[in-house]
């Protein structure tokens, strides 16, 4: 993909929704919706079934088309019941959610972009970016590049500096909803993780950068979802 998108600069094709982005977008939209009205999760209940999913509308009927998104699908009703389990909002101010963020570290020629689920800011000043998994979910985020990058990128919002420009206590959590009752997995930024994040992050741009061969990677599930799968001549989905 990135060989084709970068490369060659192919403009692709959209790419069709799959059930599990479905249903994860679904979920990333509602929950959105909710915490934008300042509605307190814990307050809300939502159970596993249409009539119920739809039978929540008392509460829910002042977010435009959140009961439509529950009543679609019970599954992302289950996933927001899950998240009501463990959400912050009773300790924490909502800054907002699916917020495009970016860095550009001019000195290295790399841009950081990603976008987070939802930023929380706890009373003791603590910034804590969140990002919902709906699918698999890592036990630990020692090593996580993903995470590594959530927390360069939390470490550049204007939310996490004083007044006098010193960096408040930076956490990145994953909230695994698959799992019962959910689950947090979190780590939390200290000065030699950030050095390391970053420096993971410009090595593998370097990495990048110098490679000359990109080998393909096809399958099914990955061919189905890219935007290039009617140009590659690697794909496994081709004109599907």
């Amino acid at each position: 993909m990135f060989f084709l998108r970068w490369v060659l600069r192919l403009a692709g094709e959209a790419a069709d929704d799959t059930d599990a982005s479905w249903i994860g977008s679904t979920t990333h939209e509602a929950l959105h919706a909710l915490h934008q009205k300042g509605t307190t999760a814990q307050h809300v209940v939502v159970d596993a079934t249409p009539d119920s999913v739809t039978g929540a509308g008392e509460m829910l009927e002042s977010v435009t088309g959140i009961d439509e998104m529950l009543a679609t699908d019970p599954r992302v009703g289950t996933l927001i019941r899950t998240h009501m389990i463990i959400c912050p909002n009773e300790n924490a101010e909502y800054l907002g959610g699916e917020l495009d963020a970016r860095w550009l570290i001019a000195r290295k020629s790399v841009l950081l972009t990603g976008r987070f689920d939802a930023v929380w800011r706890y009373p003791d000043g603590t910034i804590e970016v969140r990002d919902y998994k709906t699918g698999r979910c890592p036990d630990s985020l020692d090593g996580d590049l993903g995470a590594a990058i959530y927390l360069l990128l939390a470490a550049n919002l204007e939310e996490a500096r004083t007044s006098a420009g010193e960096l408040r206590p930076i956490r990145v959590v994953y909230e695994n909803l698959a799992a019962p009752e959910g689950r947090l997995v979190a780590v939390d930024a200290s000065r030699s993780l950030l050095r390391d994040a970053f420096n993971e992050v410009v090595a593998l741009a370097e990495h990048i950068r110098k490679e000359k061969t990109f080998p393909a990677n096809p399958s099914s599930a990955n061919c189905r979802s890219c935007s290039y799968r009617n140009s590659c001549p690697y794909s496994e989905a081709k004109n599907e």
